[in-house]
């Protein structure tokens, strides 16, 4: 995927902003969620944001693009979009939400 990304030419930080992107959409599901597909989907996005957060860093090590604000920024959003939602599912315990 790093060489993917790589080879159509896209930066580091737009990979960075996918992860964030699927980190909220799957927390916005996970809050919203009333049914097991809104689940699936929310886990599906979760691993998408695995994916992407893995894949930005590798790809500004390779480029040597990267820089401390993008570290600081993609470690913001890893603790905001995987915490945040999940502290306010009625009926989430820990890590894990567990539908009403």
């Amino acid at each position: 995927m790093i060489r993917l990304f790589y080879r159509a030419g896209i930066r580091h930080e737009v990979v960075t902003f996918l992860s964030f992107a699927c980190g909220i959409g799957a927390t916005f599901l996970i809050i919203t969620a009333e049914s097991l597909s809104g689940f699936v989907v929310a886990a599906l996005l979760v691993h998408l944001k695995d994916v992407f957060d893995a894949c930005d860093g590798a790809l500004a090590r390779l480029t040597g693009t990267g820089h401390r604000i993008g570290r600081f920024l993609d470690t913001i959003g890893d603790e905001w979009s995987s915490h945040s939602g999940l502290q306010q599912r009625p009926g989430a315990v820990s890590s894990v939400a567990i539908p009403c």
